[in-house]
């Protein structure tokens, strides 16, 4: 999967029927982005609020840094221990994922 300089805060809804895709949603005709992540650029914590789901952050070669469960509406995470970069946070609720780019600075 490759993600575009504009594909940062759109939701792509992907439907499956059997193991295969059967159907492709633009976020603009299915739902709105209820997911926000702040502060960005960020240093040691962000929040997210979410609804209950599940974040994943990346680096940008795709390496797992963080995967944790969201078990409240909003959670603070520790990033203080990731270099300074561009990572992607992806959060999924509800079966909609959504992809965000995060800035980690000192």
């Amino acid at each position: 999967m490759q993600l575009g300089s504009s594909g940062f805060n759109k939701i792509v809804l992907i439907r499956y029927l059997d193991g295969f895709i059967n159907g492709i949603d633009d976020s603009k005709k299915t739902s709105k982005n209820i997911t926000e992540i702040y502060p960005n650029p960020a240093s040691n914590i962000i929040t997210i609020k979410n609804g209950i789901g599940k974040v994943i952050i990346t680096d940008l070669p795709g390496k797992v840094v963080l995967d944790k469960n969201i078990l409240n509406y909003q959670e603070t995470f520790d990033i203080g221990e990731l270099t300074n970069g561009c990572y992607f946070v992806i959060t999924t609720y509800n079966n909609a994922v959504s992809t965000f780019k995060l800035i980690k600075q000192d």
